[in-house]
């Protein structure tokens, strides 16, 4: 059986596609609420922000990435904190 290489390439271009994108989303996560938390946005956190970050309050909750996800969003607020 002769396997096509553009194909294999193909579908591992579109693994780390995925993969990129969910790291990217997941990550987004901590500069989102670090620049509301340090004062760059200003007001409260919107609904439809917290309900795209839906899936990461469930990781969370329900994964061990909880203690490295807080330490991620405590370091972005200690990066975004404003100079006095």
């Amino acid at each position: 059986m002769d396997e096509n290489p553009h194909a294999k390439l193909y579908v591992k271009k579109w693994i780390l596609t995925l993969v990129g994108s969910l790291l990217s989303y997941v990550l987004s996560w901590g500069v989102v609420f670090a620049m509301y938390g340090t004062g760059r946005f200003t007001g409260p956190v919107p609904g439809w922000v917290t309900g795209f970050y839906t899936p990461v309050k469930w990781l969370l909750d329900h994964t061990a990435l909880e203690t490295p996800l807080v330490e991620y969003l405590f370091w972005c607020a200690r990066v975004l904190t404003p100079y006095s």
